[in-house]
């Protein structure tokens, strides 16, 4: 079999021509006459190829896909032909093709999963990188504001 750098050339084994050409979305099956589509996650561009090939990391497909998408806000994709996963409680991502969400900062918190941002504290509470919820003020202490400013002592005299 002609090699080309250690793999199989298959573009020069006898009667590839003769293969089924198939289009985007299916590959050729091992019998060379039928065509099958591509699963989830994995696209092909079509002709005589074997193979699907895997979505990259932060991105996924449906099946008899030619192309794979960037996985939307609020989701990511750690690896490649994983898929897409929703964001756990307490971390978010804004960003198309994510591959991992961040924790929530100090004083914001996300309840549920797939959040594209965090929510801040309301006032009189508080919370810790990555809350799924925020806490109240401990005694000899309150909250201001309600934009992720947490909670400050309670001045003298007051």
């Amino acid at each position: 079999k002609p090699e080309v750098g250690g793999h199989v050339d298959t573009a020069t084994l006898p009667c590839q021509e003769l293969w089924t050409s198939c289009p985007a979305g299916k590959r050729v099956g091992g019998n060379h006459k039928s065509c099958y589509s591509c699963s989830s996650n994995t696209y092909s561009s079509g002709g005589r190829n074997q193979n699907c090939n895997s979505c990259q990391a932060g991105t996924f497909s449906g099946s008899g896909s030619s192309s794979c998408r960037a996985c939307p806000a609020g989701q990511y994709g750690a690896r490649p032909g994983g898929g897409c996963s929703r964001c756990p409680p307490g971390k978010y991502t804004s960003s198309t093709g994510s591959t991992s969400c961040s924790s929530c900062p100090v004083n914001r918190y996300s309840a549920g999963s797939g959040a594209t941002s965090c929510s801040y504290c309301p006032a009189g509470q508080y919370s810790k990188t990555g809350a799924t919820s925020c806490s109240s003020c401990p005694a000899g202490q309150y909250g201001p504001s309600p934009y992720g400013r947490g909670c400050e002592i309670c001045p003298y005299n007051s």
